[in-house]
C-alpha cells in the first residue's frame, strides 16, 4: 500500500524542488539575484576572463580585467526574454591593443526623458576631461548629443570618468560616436571611435 505523504512532508518535497531548479537556473547563469551575478554571466555569455570591480552607479556596475572595460546592468531574476533570447544589458570594451583610452555609453529612456551615462578609462595621465559628440554637420538635420565628463583616478589607481546627463527623448536623433581625450586646457590629446560601445533599455 503506498505510504501517503503528510502535509509536511510535501512542504519539504516543494522547498527542495524550488532550491534545486533555482541552483541549476544560477549555475547555468540562467537568472541571478545580485549584481555579481549578472557579471559573472556576462563574462560567460562573451567568454571572459574574470573581472574586478571598479565602482558602480544608478544599477550598472563597471568591472575590468587587463583585456576588457566592462559595464553590467543589473537586473535580478531571469535572464531571457519571452523567445529565450539573452537579455542581458552590458557594454564590454576592449582594451587590449594600444588604445590611449576607450569609452562606451548607456543609456535609459523612461518617458519624455533619456539618462545617458558616458563612462570609460584613460591611459594618459595628463588627460584632465572627455568629450563625445557626433561628428555630423548639422545643416544635414541631426540634433546630436554632446557629453562630458571629468576624468578621476580611482581607489585601485586607474583613471576613469563616468558622468550622467539627462536630455529630452525628443531632443537628439544620434548619439555621440566620438570621443576626444582633453588636457587641462582643453587640447585634444587623443580621439577615440566609441561607435560600437552603446548600449540601453527603454
Amino acid at each position: 500500500m503506498k505510504k501517503v505523504r503528510t502535509r509536511k512532508e510535501k512542504t519539504l518535497l516543494g522547498c527542495l524542488t524550488l532550491v534545486l531548479l533555482l541552483a541549476i537556473a544560477m549555475g547555468t547563469h540562467l537568472m541571478g539575484f545580485t549584481p555579481g551575478q549578472n557579471v559573472r554571466a556576462v563574462e560567460d555569455l562573451l567568454g571572459l576572463a574574470p573581472t574586478e570591480p571598479v565602482m558602480d552607479r544608478d544599477d550598472l556596475y563597471l568591472t575590468e580585467n587587463e583585456d576588457v572595460l566592462l559595464l553590467t546592468a543589473y537586473h535580478p531574476g531571469l535572464w531571457r526574454d519571452h523567445w529565450g533570447n539573452n537579455s542581458l544589458n552590458f557594454v564590454a570594451m576592449d582594451k587590449s591593443d594600444d588604445a590611449l583610452a576607450v569609452g562606451g555609453g548607456y543609456w535609459n529612456r523612461e518617458f519624455a526623458l533619456s539618462t545617458l551615462h558616458l563612462f570609460g578609462e584613460v591611459f594618459l595621465e595628463e588627460a584632465a576631461s572627455v568629450r563625445a559628440y557626433y561628428p555630423v554637420d548639422p545643416s544635414f538635420g541631426h540634433r546630436p548629443v554632446e557629453l562630458t565628463a571629468e576624468v578621476f583616478t580611482a581607489h585601485n589607481g586607474g583613471r576613469y570618468f563616468w558622468s550622467v546627463t539627462q536630455v529630452e527623448t525628443n531632443s537628439f536623433d544620434t548619439l555621440p560616436s566620438a570621443l576626444d581625450v582633453l588636457d587641462q586646457d582643453g587640447n585634444v590629446l587623443y580621439t577615440w571611435d566609441m561607435t560600437d560601445n552603446w548600449s540601453g533599455e527603454g
